[in-house]
């Protein structure tokens, strides 16, 4: 089952810098069109040949977005088949944070 995390409550992980790693699973145009401080870029398609780059244990939490959430929720789901345990996909993906 795929863990969601609203923009409020990633705001208040953010405030009380709670350690997460924020990824955003869009392309580069998207990222380079506008994207939340602090995100790390790696493309859907890239995700699971760069993310033990990133991230170094497996029971980390792990932000993930994209534009609307489909494809931040589908990366989540990659993720824990890959083994990670703490993987959330932001509700409404970047349009919601703006």
């Amino acid at each position: 089952m795929i863990q969601t995390i609203s923009v409020a409550e990633l705001k208040e992980l953010r405030a009380n810098t709670i350690e997460h790693l924020l990824i955003d699973v869009r392309e580069q145009d998207e990222y380079d069109a506008g994207h939340i401080d602090g995100s790390i870029l790696i493309p859907m398609g890239e995700l699971r040949a760069k993310i033990d780059d990133v991230a170094k244990q497996k029971d980390q939490l792990i932000v993930l977005h994209c534009a609307a959430g489909r494809r931040s929720a589908l990366s989540a789901e990659e993720l824990q088949d890959m083994g990670y345990t703490n993987v959330k996909s932001l509700e409404g993906g970047f349009q919601a944070w703006y």
